[in-house]
Protein backbone atom coordinates (compact mmCIF):
# COMPACT_ATOMS: atom_id res chain seq x y z
CA UNK A 1 0.00 0.00 0.00
CA UNK A 2 1.22 3.32 -1.11
CA UNK A 3 1.72 6.42 1.36
CA UNK A 4 -1.72 8.00 -0.59
CA UNK A 5 -4.07 5.07 -0.38
CA UNK A 6 -2.49 4.54 3.69
CA UNK A 7 -3.24 8.00 4.51
CA UNK A 8 -6.34 8.11 2.89
CA UNK A 9 -7.37 5.05 4.94
CA UNK A 10 -6.43 6.03 8.04
CA UNK A 11 -8.40 9.52 7.67
CA UNK A 12 -12.01 8.09 6.12
CA UNK A 13 -11.73 5.10 8.81
CA UNK A 14 -10.53 8.25 12.03
CA UNK A 15 -13.09 10.26 10.42
CA UNK A 16 -16.18 7.96 10.40
CA UNK A 17 -15.15 6.06 13.85
CA UNK A 18 -15.50 9.72 15.48
CA UNK A 19 -18.51 10.10 13.86
CA UNK A 20 -20.29 7.28 14.34
CA UNK A 21 -19.07 7.60 17.89
CA UNK A 22 -20.30 11.23 18.55
CA UNK A 23 -23.85 10.08 16.60
CA UNK A 24 -24.31 6.98 19.53
CA UNK A 25 -23.25 8.81 22.57
CA UNK A 26 -24.72 12.55 21.46
CA UNK A 27 -28.97 13.09 22.58
CA UNK A 28 -30.97 14.63 19.65
CA UNK A 29 -31.17 18.43 18.55
CA UNK A 30 -34.45 20.06 18.79
CA UNK A 31 -34.99 19.74 14.86
CA UNK A 32 -33.41 16.02 14.72
CA UNK A 33 -36.13 14.97 17.15
CA UNK A 34 -38.81 16.53 14.71
CA UNK A 35 -37.86 14.67 11.56
CA UNK A 36 -37.71 11.60 13.27
CA UNK A 37 -41.28 11.96 14.06
CA UNK A 38 -41.74 12.73 10.60
CA UNK A 39 -39.83 9.53 9.66
CA UNK A 40 -42.62 7.38 11.67
CA UNK A 41 -44.99 8.13 8.79
CA UNK A 42 -43.16 7.82 5.65
CA UNK A 43 -44.73 9.88 2.69
CA UNK A 44 -43.37 11.67 -0.67
CA UNK A 45 -43.95 15.36 1.47
CA UNK A 46 -44.83 16.94 4.76
CA UNK A 47 -45.76 20.02 5.88
CA UNK A 48 -42.75 22.17 5.90
CA UNK A 49 -40.32 19.81 4.35
CA UNK A 50 -38.90 17.18 1.62
CA UNK A 51 -39.10 14.05 2.54
CA UNK A 52 -35.62 12.91 1.57
CA UNK A 53 -34.03 13.34 5.75
CA UNK A 54 -37.33 11.28 7.01
CA UNK A 55 -36.76 8.47 4.61
CA UNK A 56 -33.16 7.96 5.57
CA UNK A 57 -33.88 8.64 9.26
CA UNK A 58 -36.07 5.78 9.03
CA UNK A 59 -34.08 3.61 6.93
CA UNK A 60 -32.04 3.57 10.65
CA UNK A 61 -34.76 2.16 12.50
CA UNK A 62 -33.41 -1.28 12.31
CA UNK A 63 -30.85 -0.45 15.39
CA UNK A 64 -33.80 0.72 17.10
CA UNK A 65 -35.04 3.91 18.56
CA UNK A 66 -31.54 5.20 19.49
CA UNK A 67 -29.48 8.10 18.53
CA UNK A 68 -27.73 6.06 16.76
CA UNK A 69 -30.18 4.70 14.57
CA UNK A 70 -31.39 8.54 13.25
CA UNK A 71 -28.38 9.30 12.76
CA UNK A 72 -26.30 6.22 11.06
CA UNK A 73 -26.95 6.85 7.15
CA UNK A 74 -26.36 10.42 7.56
CA UNK A 75 -22.63 9.47 9.05
CA UNK A 76 -22.05 7.51 5.87
CA UNK A 77 -23.21 10.43 3.69
CA UNK A 78 -21.56 12.67 5.17
CA UNK A 79 -18.33 10.64 4.89
CA UNK A 80 -19.45 10.21 1.46
CA UNK A 81 -19.80 14.05 0.65
CA UNK A 82 -15.60 14.16 1.47
CA UNK A 83 -15.24 11.33 -1.15
CA UNK A 84 -17.48 12.68 -3.67
CA UNK A 85 -15.17 15.93 -3.11
CA UNK A 86 -11.84 14.31 -3.18
CA UNK A 87 -12.76 13.02 -6.42
CA UNK A 88 -13.80 16.51 -7.62
CA UNK A 89 -10.77 17.76 -6.64
CA UNK A 90 -8.40 15.54 -7.46
CA UNK A 91 -5.83 16.88 -5.02
CA UNK A 92 -1.90 16.97 -5.70
CA UNK A 93 -1.63 17.24 -1.82
CA UNK A 94 -4.34 14.84 -0.09
CA UNK A 95 -2.63 15.83 3.81
CA UNK A 96 -3.35 19.02 2.68
CA UNK A 97 -6.80 18.35 1.18
CA UNK A 98 -7.65 16.17 4.53
CA UNK A 99 -6.23 19.08 6.77
CA UNK A 100 -8.46 21.90 5.14
CA UNK A 101 -11.97 19.61 4.98
CA UNK A 102 -11.03 18.61 8.84
CA UNK A 103 -10.44 22.01 9.78
CA UNK A 104 -13.76 23.18 8.51
CA UNK A 105 -16.48 23.28 11.26
CA UNK A 106 -19.49 22.71 8.54
CA UNK A 107 -18.05 19.41 7.49
CA UNK A 108 -18.52 18.10 11.06
CA UNK A 109 -21.91 19.34 11.04
CA UNK A 110 -23.22 17.81 8.12
CA UNK A 111 -21.48 14.01 8.56
CA UNK A 112 -23.09 14.39 12.77
CA UNK A 113 -26.22 15.16 12.84
CA UNK A 114 -30.05 14.54 10.91
CA UNK A 115 -30.58 17.87 9.77
CA UNK A 116 -31.66 18.28 5.61
CA UNK A 117 -28.24 20.12 5.12
CA UNK A 118 -26.50 16.59 4.98
CA UNK A 119 -28.21 15.46 2.32
CA UNK A 120 -28.65 18.32 0.48
CA UNK A 121 -24.67 18.86 0.62
CA UNK A 122 -24.14 15.47 -0.25
CA UNK A 123 -26.25 15.40 -3.50
CA UNK A 124 -24.52 18.94 -4.48
CA UNK A 125 -21.40 17.38 -4.36
CA UNK A 126 -22.60 14.65 -6.67
CA UNK A 127 -24.41 17.81 -8.21
CA UNK A 128 -20.90 19.24 -9.42
CA UNK A 129 -19.24 16.33 -9.51
CA UNK A 130 -21.85 15.42 -12.67
CA UNK A 131 -21.80 18.32 -14.05
CA UNK A 132 -17.79 18.76 -14.04
CA UNK A 133 -18.19 15.33 -16.52
CA UNK A 134 -21.47 16.60 -18.10
CA UNK A 135 -19.76 19.95 -19.52
CA UNK A 136 -17.04 18.07 -20.92
CA UNK A 137 -18.81 14.88 -22.25
CA UNK A 138 -22.85 15.19 -22.31
CA UNK A 139 -23.52 12.43 -23.39
CA UNK A 140 -26.88 9.50 -21.57
CA UNK A 141 -25.05 8.58 -18.90
CA UNK A 142 -23.88 12.00 -17.67
CA UNK A 143 -26.86 13.16 -18.03
CA UNK A 144 -28.74 10.59 -16.44
CA UNK A 145 -25.97 10.73 -13.22
CA UNK A 146 -27.28 14.63 -13.19
CA UNK A 147 -30.61 14.42 -13.15
CA UNK A 148 -30.48 12.24 -9.93
CA UNK A 149 -28.05 14.28 -7.98
CA UNK A 150 -30.28 16.92 -8.91
CA UNK A 151 -33.15 14.92 -7.93
CA UNK A 152 -31.98 14.26 -4.76
CA UNK A 153 -31.08 17.54 -3.38
CA UNK A 154 -34.68 18.95 -4.97
CA UNK A 155 -35.68 16.16 -2.13
CA UNK A 156 -33.87 17.24 0.56
CA UNK A 157 -33.78 20.72 0.51
CA UNK A 158 -36.03 23.53 -1.06
CA UNK A 159 -32.41 25.64 -1.55
CA UNK A 160 -31.71 23.46 -3.99
CA UNK A 161 -32.81 25.39 -6.70
CA UNK A 162 -29.84 28.27 -6.31
CA UNK A 163 -26.80 25.54 -7.31
CA UNK A 164 -29.25 25.07 -10.51
CA UNK A 165 -29.98 28.32 -11.63
CA UNK A 166 -26.89 29.95 -10.69
CA UNK A 167 -24.81 26.90 -12.32
CA UNK A 168 -27.27 27.83 -15.73
CA UNK A 169 -26.36 31.61 -15.15
CA UNK A 170 -22.40 31.06 -14.87
CA UNK A 171 -22.98 29.00 -18.36
CA UNK A 172 -25.71 29.44 -20.34
CA UNK A 173 -24.79 27.77 -22.98
CA UNK A 174 -25.96 24.71 -21.85
CA UNK A 175 -29.73 25.91 -22.70
CA UNK A 176 -28.11 24.93 -26.21
CA UNK A 177 -27.32 21.47 -24.81
CA UNK A 178 -29.85 18.63 -25.82
CA UNK A 179 -29.29 16.70 -23.33
CA UNK A 180 -29.95 19.34 -20.61
CA UNK A 181 -33.36 19.27 -21.72
CA UNK A 182 -33.28 15.32 -20.95
CA UNK A 183 -32.04 15.92 -17.37
CA UNK A 184 -35.14 18.57 -17.22
CA UNK A 185 -37.47 16.01 -17.86
CA UNK A 186 -35.89 13.66 -15.73
CA UNK A 187 -35.75 15.30 -12.30
CA UNK A 188 -39.52 16.84 -13.35
CA UNK A 189 -40.12 12.74 -13.35
CA UNK A 190 -38.38 12.28 -10.67
CA UNK A 191 -40.38 14.63 -8.03
CA UNK A 192 -43.61 14.12 -9.43
CA UNK A 193 -44.82 12.08 -6.58
CA UNK A 194 -43.52 14.98 -4.49
CA UNK A 195 -45.57 17.72 -6.16
CA UNK A 196 -48.92 15.53 -6.61
CA UNK A 197 -48.61 14.59 -2.42
CA UNK A 198 -48.52 18.64 -2.10
CA UNK A 199 -51.63 18.53 -4.47
CA UNK A 200 -53.22 16.28 -2.54
CA UNK A 201 -52.88 18.11 0.49
CA UNK A 202 -53.33 21.55 -0.76
CA UNK A 203 -49.99 23.48 -0.82
CA UNK A 204 -49.38 23.09 2.88
CA UNK A 205 -45.49 24.30 2.46
CA UNK A 206 -46.20 26.73 -0.26
CA UNK A 207 -48.88 27.81 2.15
CA UNK A 208 -46.87 27.76 5.42
CA UNK A 209 -43.63 29.78 3.41
CA UNK A 210 -45.38 32.47 1.72
CA UNK A 211 -48.97 33.03 3.57
CA UNK A 212 -48.41 31.22 7.30
CA UNK A 213 -44.90 32.64 8.18
CA UNK A 214 -45.11 36.00 9.88
CA UNK A 215 -42.58 38.35 8.07
CA UNK A 216 -40.14 39.80 10.38
CA UNK A 217 -38.93 43.10 7.76
CA UNK A 218 -34.86 43.80 8.05
CA UNK A 219 -33.07 44.75 11.18
CA UNK A 220 -29.82 45.11 12.31
CA UNK A 221 -30.39 42.07 14.35
CA UNK A 222 -31.16 40.00 11.54
CA UNK A 223 -28.44 41.40 9.82
CA UNK A 224 -25.69 40.25 12.54
CA UNK A 225 -27.20 37.20 13.15
CA UNK A 226 -26.68 36.28 9.55
CA UNK A 227 -23.39 37.08 9.06
CA UNK A 228 -21.48 37.31 12.26
CA UNK A 229 -21.29 33.38 12.27
CA UNK A 230 -20.62 32.85 8.70
CA UNK A 231 -16.69 32.72 9.65
CA UNK A 232 -17.20 30.48 12.06
CA UNK A 233 -19.45 28.08 9.92
CA UNK A 234 -16.77 27.70 7.29
CA UNK A 235 -13.73 28.30 9.55
CA UNK A 236 -13.46 28.41 12.75
CA UNK A 237 -10.03 29.53 11.52
CA UNK A 238 -9.89 28.47 7.80
CA UNK A 239 -12.96 30.62 6.87
CA UNK A 240 -10.56 33.22 6.53
CA UNK A 241 -8.90 31.47 3.23
CA UNK A 242 -12.19 30.00 1.98
CA UNK A 243 -13.60 33.18 1.66
CA UNK A 244 -10.30 34.78 0.53
CA UNK A 245 -10.80 32.55 -2.34
CA UNK A 246 -13.14 34.23 -3.85
CA UNK A 247 -11.47 36.61 -4.63
CA UNK A 248 -8.68 34.51 -7.19
CA UNK A 249 -9.44 34.60 -10.98
CA UNK A 250 -9.75 31.80 -12.99
CA UNK A 251 -9.27 32.57 -16.65
CA UNK A 252 -8.72 28.98 -18.08
CA UNK A 253 -10.92 27.29 -15.80
CA UNK A 254 -14.64 27.78 -16.79
CA UNK A 255 -15.51 24.95 -13.88
CA UNK A 256 -13.84 27.22 -11.51
CA UNK A 257 -15.65 30.18 -12.37
CA UNK A 258 -18.99 28.32 -12.78
CA UNK A 259 -18.57 27.39 -8.82
CA UNK A 260 -17.23 31.18 -8.49
CA UNK A 261 -20.42 32.50 -9.10
CA UNK A 262 -22.52 29.74 -6.99
CA UNK A 263 -20.44 30.26 -3.92
CA UNK A 264 -21.10 34.37 -4.64
CA UNK A 265 -24.51 34.04 -5.58
CA UNK A 266 -25.46 32.46 -2.51
CA UNK A 267 -24.29 35.23 0.00
CA UNK A 268 -25.58 37.09 -2.88
CA UNK A 269 -29.02 35.61 -2.51
CA UNK A 270 -29.27 35.14 1.52
CA UNK A 271 -28.13 39.20 2.12
CA UNK A 272 -30.57 40.33 -0.60
CA UNK A 273 -33.66 38.24 1.21
CA UNK A 274 -32.32 39.88 4.68
CA UNK A 275 -34.31 42.75 3.93
CA UNK A 276 -37.25 41.01 3.20
CA UNK A 277 -37.19 38.45 6.23
CA UNK A 278 -34.96 36.54 8.77
CA UNK A 279 -32.36 34.31 7.23
CA UNK A 280 -31.03 31.46 9.30
CA UNK A 281 -27.12 31.78 9.10
CA UNK A 282 -26.56 27.82 8.03
CA UNK A 283 -28.67 28.44 5.25
CA UNK A 284 -25.39 29.37 3.48
CA UNK A 285 -23.73 25.80 3.57
CA UNK A 286 -25.41 25.11 0.06
CA UNK A 287 -22.30 26.95 -0.65
CA UNK A 288 -19.54 24.37 0.91
CA UNK A 289 -18.61 22.41 -2.02
CA UNK A 290 -17.98 25.37 -3.83
CA UNK A 291 -16.19 26.81 -1.25
CA UNK A 292 -13.73 23.85 -0.48
CA UNK A 293 -13.34 23.33 -4.08
CA UNK A 294 -12.40 26.71 -4.54
CA UNK A 295 -10.25 27.13 -1.24
CA UNK A 296 -8.38 23.80 -2.07
CA UNK A 297 -6.88 25.11 -5.56
CA UNK A 298 -6.39 28.48 -3.97
CA UNK A 299 -3.71 27.24 -1.03
CA UNK A 300 -2.33 24.48 -4.00
CA UNK A 301 -1.10 27.53 -5.89
CA UNK A 302 -0.41 29.99 -3.25
CA UNK A 303 2.39 29.20 -0.63
CA UNK A 304 1.51 31.81 1.83
CA UNK A 305 -1.81 29.86 2.33
CA UNK A 306 -0.64 26.85 2.16
CA UNK A 307 1.68 27.36 5.51
CA UNK A 308 -0.92 28.84 7.15
CA UNK A 309 -3.38 26.12 7.07
CA UNK A 310 -0.34 23.73 8.19
CA UNK A 311 0.24 26.09 10.88
CA UNK A 312 -3.23 26.77 12.13
CA UNK A 313 -4.69 23.36 11.43
CA UNK A 314 -3.57 21.19 14.98
CA UNK A 315 -5.43 23.98 16.83
CA UNK A 316 -8.65 24.50 14.47
CA UNK A 317 -9.13 21.04 14.48
CA UNK A 318 -8.94 21.26 18.45
CA UNK A 319 -11.30 23.54 18.60
CA UNK A 320 -13.91 21.84 16.38
CA UNK A 321 -13.25 18.32 18.79
CA UNK A 322 -13.43 20.93 21.93
CA UNK A 323 -17.25 21.28 20.32
CA UNK A 324 -18.16 18.31 19.94
CA UNK A 325 -16.88 16.59 23.37
CA UNK A 326 -19.09 19.64 24.73
CA UNK A 327 -22.22 18.14 22.78
CA UNK A 328 -21.93 15.18 24.72
CA UNK A 329 -20.32 16.32 28.23
CA UNK A 330 -21.93 18.54 30.46
CA UNK A 331 -18.30 20.59 30.75
CA UNK A 332 -19.93 24.01 30.51
CA UNK A 333 -20.28 26.35 34.41
CA UNK A 334 -24.01 26.77 35.15
CA UNK A 335 -23.36 30.25 35.09
CA UNK A 336 -23.28 30.79 31.60
CA UNK A 337 -26.61 29.93 31.28
CA UNK A 338 -26.59 28.56 27.68
CA UNK A 339 -29.30 25.97 26.85
CA UNK A 340 -27.37 22.33 25.42
CA UNK A 341 -30.10 21.33 23.58
CA UNK A 342 -28.18 17.98 23.49
CA UNK A 343 -28.04 17.54 27.44
CA UNK A 344 -30.70 16.20 29.83
CA UNK A 345 -33.42 15.19 27.21
CA UNK A 346 -34.16 11.89 28.08
CA UNK A 347 -33.96 12.88 31.51
CA UNK A 348 -36.14 15.51 31.19
CA UNK A 349 -39.31 12.84 29.30
CA UNK A 350 -38.78 10.51 31.80
CA UNK A 351 -39.68 12.98 34.28
CA UNK A 352 -42.78 13.76 32.51
CA UNK A 353 -43.80 10.50 31.66
CA UNK A 354 -43.47 9.63 35.49
CA UNK A 355 -46.47 12.09 36.38
CA UNK A 356 -48.43 11.82 32.64
CA UNK A 357 -48.04 7.95 32.44
CA UNK A 358 -49.36 6.68 29.19
CA UNK A 359 -51.90 9.60 28.93
CA UNK A 360 -51.12 11.92 25.86
CA UNK A 361 -48.84 14.96 26.54
CA UNK A 362 -50.00 18.31 24.77
CA UNK A 363 -46.93 20.71 24.08
CA UNK A 364 -47.96 24.20 23.99
CA UNK A 365 -46.23 25.69 20.80
CA UNK A 366 -43.60 23.50 21.04
CA UNK A 367 -43.41 20.38 18.11
CA UNK A 368 -40.09 19.75 18.65
CA UNK A 369 -40.53 19.07 22.59
CA UNK A 370 -43.46 16.99 21.74
CA UNK A 371 -41.10 14.99 19.16
CA UNK A 372 -38.69 14.64 21.62
CA UNK A 373 -40.80 12.99 24.66
CA UNK A 374 -42.15 10.83 22.15
CA UNK A 375 -39.02 9.86 20.91
CA UNK A 376 -37.22 9.42 24.10
CA UNK A 377 -40.51 7.60 25.97
CA UNK A 378 -42.36 5.90 23.20
CA UNK A 379 -45.70 7.80 24.25
CA UNK A 380 -47.98 9.79 22.30
CA UNK A 381 -47.62 12.98 22.40
CA UNK A 382 -48.32 16.35 20.14
CA UNK A 383 -47.83 20.21 19.38
CA UNK A 384 -50.61 22.34 20.70
CA UNK A 385 -50.69 25.64 18.48
CA UNK A 386 -51.83 28.43 19.47
CA UNK A 387 -52.21 32.37 18.01
CA UNK A 388 -48.74 32.94 19.00
CA UNK A 389 -47.18 29.91 17.40
CA UNK A 390 -46.95 28.38 14.38
CA UNK A 391 -48.32 24.77 12.16
CA UNK A 392 -46.28 21.65 11.76
CA UNK A 393 -47.14 17.94 10.58
CA UNK A 394 -48.89 17.80 13.95
CA UNK A 395 -51.28 20.21 12.56
CA UNK A 396 -51.72 17.75 9.44
CA UNK A 397 -52.13 14.70 11.29
CA UNK A 398 -55.18 15.94 13.60
CA UNK A 399 -53.98 14.52 16.90
CA UNK A 400 -56.10 16.69 19.13
CA UNK A 401 -59.32 15.94 17.30
CA UNK A 402 -58.44 12.13 18.18
CA UNK A 403 -57.91 13.15 21.68
CA UNK A 404 -61.28 15.01 22.24
CA UNK A 405 -62.65 14.32 25.35
CA UNK A 406 -59.62 12.19 26.44
CA UNK A 407 -57.37 12.60 29.78
CA UNK A 408 -54.53 14.48 29.04
CA UNK A 409 -51.18 16.40 30.43
CA UNK A 410 -50.29 19.73 28.36
CA UNK A 411 -47.22 21.87 28.97
CA UNK A 412 -48.43 24.90 28.67
CA UNK A 413 -46.55 28.39 27.97
CA UNK A 414 -49.13 30.20 29.85
CA UNK A 415 -50.88 29.49 33.24
CA UNK A 416 -53.35 26.96 33.10
CA UNK A 417 -55.52 25.35 36.64
CA UNK A 418 -54.60 21.71 37.92
CA UNK A 419 -50.92 22.69 37.29
CA UNK A 420 -47.93 21.80 39.26
CA UNK A 421 -44.28 22.41 38.65
CA UNK A 422 -41.66 19.25 38.09
CA UNK A 423 -37.76 19.81 38.08
CA UNK A 424 -35.73 18.25 35.37
CA UNK A 425 -32.58 17.94 34.15
CA UNK A 426 -33.28 20.69 31.77
CA UNK A 427 -35.16 23.10 34.04
CA UNK A 428 -38.32 23.40 35.95
CA UNK A 429 -41.66 22.48 33.69
CA UNK A 430 -45.17 23.28 34.27
CA UNK A 431 -47.90 20.02 33.65
CA UNK A 432 -50.93 20.70 33.67
CA UNK A 433 -53.35 18.22 34.24
CA UNK A 434 -56.89 17.70 31.59
CA UNK A 435 -59.24 15.44 32.43
CA UNK A 436 -61.30 15.74 29.22
CA UNK A 437 -60.15 17.83 26.71
CA UNK A 438 -61.99 20.58 24.78
CA UNK A 439 -59.65 21.42 21.96
CA UNK A 440 -60.64 23.14 19.01
CA UNK A 441 -57.29 23.75 17.39
CA UNK A 442 -58.03 21.30 14.62
CA UNK A 443 -61.03 23.34 12.78
CA UNK A 444 -60.13 25.46 10.22
CA UNK A 445 -61.31 28.75 9.52
CA UNK A 446 -61.09 30.34 5.91
CA UNK A 447 -60.49 34.51 5.24
CA UNK A 448 -62.87 35.18 2.07
CA UNK A 449 -61.14 39.13 2.05
CA UNK A 450 -58.08 39.08 0.36
CA UNK A 451 -55.52 42.34 1.30
CA UNK A 452 -57.38 45.17 3.33
CA UNK A 453 -56.16 48.51 3.31
CA UNK A 454 -58.09 50.42 5.79
CA UNK A 455 -57.81 54.25 7.93
CA UNK A 456 -56.13 54.02 11.31
CA UNK A 457 -59.47 53.05 13.37
CA UNK A 458 -61.85 52.62 10.28
CA UNK A 459 -64.05 49.30 10.97
CA UNK A 460 -64.44 47.27 8.14
CA UNK A 461 -66.60 43.92 7.03
CA UNK A 462 -64.74 40.20 7.47
CA UNK A 463 -66.10 37.13 5.44
CA UNK A 464 -65.21 33.77 6.58
CA UNK A 465 -66.13 30.59 6.64
CA UNK A 466 -65.83 27.21 8.11
CA UNK A 467 -63.80 24.20 6.74
CA UNK A 468 -64.44 21.75 9.50
CA UNK A 469 -63.97 17.97 8.86
CA UNK A 470 -63.15 17.49 12.67
CA UNK A 471 -65.98 18.41 15.09
CA UNK A 472 -69.33 19.03 14.69
CA UNK A 473 -70.46 19.74 17.96
CA UNK A 474 -69.28 22.72 20.31
CA UNK A 475 -69.82 27.08 20.21
CA UNK A 476 -66.27 28.39 20.82
CA UNK A 477 -65.96 32.12 20.86
CA UNK A 478 -64.26 33.92 17.90
CA UNK A 479 -61.38 36.35 18.28
CA UNK A 480 -59.73 38.41 15.84
CA UNK A 481 -56.26 39.42 17.09
CA UNK A 482 -53.86 41.94 15.23
CA UNK A 483 -49.57 41.10 14.82
CA UNK A 484 -47.02 43.34 13.37
CA UNK A 485 -44.56 40.70 12.23
CA UNK A 486 -44.47 38.61 15.24
CA UNK A 487 -45.61 41.30 17.68
CA UNK A 488 -48.37 40.67 19.37
CA UNK A 489 -50.98 44.46 19.05
CA UNK A 490 -53.97 43.54 20.65
CA UNK A 491 -57.14 41.01 20.48
CA UNK A 492 -61.20 41.25 20.26
CA UNK A 493 -63.81 38.78 21.20
CA UNK A 494 -65.67 39.27 17.33
CA UNK A 495 -68.73 36.56 18.36
CA UNK A 496 -68.86 35.38 22.10
CA UNK A 497 -70.71 31.74 20.49
CA UNK A 498 -69.76 29.93 17.05
CA UNK A 499 -71.66 27.36 16.02
CA UNK A 500 -69.46 24.73 14.18
CA UNK A 501 -71.79 22.92 12.01
CA UNK A 502 -72.81 26.25 10.25
CA UNK A 503 -70.55 25.95 7.37
CA UNK A 504 -71.82 29.17 5.39
CA UNK A 505 -70.39 32.14 4.86
CA UNK A 506 -69.93 34.50 7.67
CA UNK A 507 -69.42 38.14 8.44
CA UNK A 508 -67.99 40.14 11.44
CA UNK A 509 -66.92 43.59 11.89
CA UNK A 510 -63.57 44.55 12.69
CA UNK A 511 -61.88 47.60 14.17
CA UNK A 512 -58.45 48.25 12.58
CA UNK A 513 -55.57 49.67 14.94
CA UNK A 514 -55.23 53.14 15.68
CA UNK A 515 -51.78 53.62 14.40
CA UNK A 516 -50.53 53.41 10.61
CA UNK A 517 -48.34 50.38 10.02
CA UNK A 518 -49.06 46.34 8.35
CA UNK A 519 -50.30 44.07 10.35
CA UNK A 520 -51.44 40.60 9.95
CA UNK A 521 -55.31 39.42 11.36
CA UNK A 522 -55.40 36.03 12.87
CA UNK A 523 -59.03 34.66 13.13
CA UNK A 524 -58.92 32.46 15.86
CA UNK A 525 -61.17 30.04 18.13
CA UNK A 526 -61.31 30.26 21.73
CA UNK A 527 -62.32 28.20 24.86
CA UNK A 528 -61.16 28.94 28.30
CA UNK A 529 -58.77 28.44 29.83
CA UNK A 530 -56.53 28.19 26.31
CA UNK A 531 -55.62 30.93 24.61
CA UNK A 532 -57.05 31.70 21.14
CA UNK A 533 -56.08 28.50 18.58
CA UNK A 534 -54.57 28.86 15.26
CA UNK A 535 -57.41 28.29 13.17
CA UNK A 536 -57.01 30.16 9.57
CA UNK A 537 -54.23 31.96 6.95
CA UNK A 538 -53.42 35.54 8.52
CA UNK A 539 -54.87 37.99 6.44
CA UNK A 540 -52.85 41.62 5.60
CA UNK A 541 -54.28 44.17 6.90
CA UNK A 542 -52.45 47.96 5.88
CA UNK A 543 -53.56 50.47 8.02
CA UNK A 544 -52.85 54.44 6.64
CA UNK A 545 -54.30 57.34 6.14
CA UNK A 546 -56.52 58.44 3.31
CA UNK A 547 -55.57 54.63 1.65
CA UNK A 548 -55.77 54.45 -2.77
CA UNK A 549 -57.92 51.60 -2.48
CA UNK A 550 -59.86 49.32 0.11
CA UNK A 551 -61.09 45.88 -0.56
CA UNK A 552 -63.48 43.63 1.02
CA UNK A 553 -65.97 46.58 2.55
CA UNK A 554 -68.89 47.03 0.36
Amino acid sequence: MNKEKKYRLIFYSTFLLLSLLQAGFTELMHDEAYYWFLSQRLAWGYFDHPPLLPWLIRAGAFLGQTEIAVRCLIVLLGVGTIYVLEKIVQPKNPILFYKLVSGVAAIHLVTQFALPDTPLIFFSACFYYGLKKWLKAAHFKNSVFLALAITGMCLSKYHAVLPIVFSVLAVPKVLKQPTFYLIVFLVCLGLCPAVLWQMHHHYPTLSYHFYERSPQGASWQGVFDFIAPQPLIFGPLFGVVLFNSLRWRHKNNPFLNLLKVNAIGVFAFFILMLFFNRVEAHWTLIALIPMLILGYHFIENNSKWEKFIHKTWWLSLGLILVVRLILVVNILPDSWHIDQETMGNRAQAKAIEKIAGAHPVLFMNSYQAAAKYSFYTGNRASNFSNYRGRRSQYSLLKLESQWQDSTVFIVPNTDLPNSQIIDTKRGKVTLSFVEKLESYGDVRLKILNEKVVVEPGASFPLDFKIENETLQNGTPKLIYAFFKGVEYISETEALPALHLSDTASQKIIVTAPAVPGQYLLRLCLKNDPYPPYLNAFPLKVIVKIKPDSYFGQQ
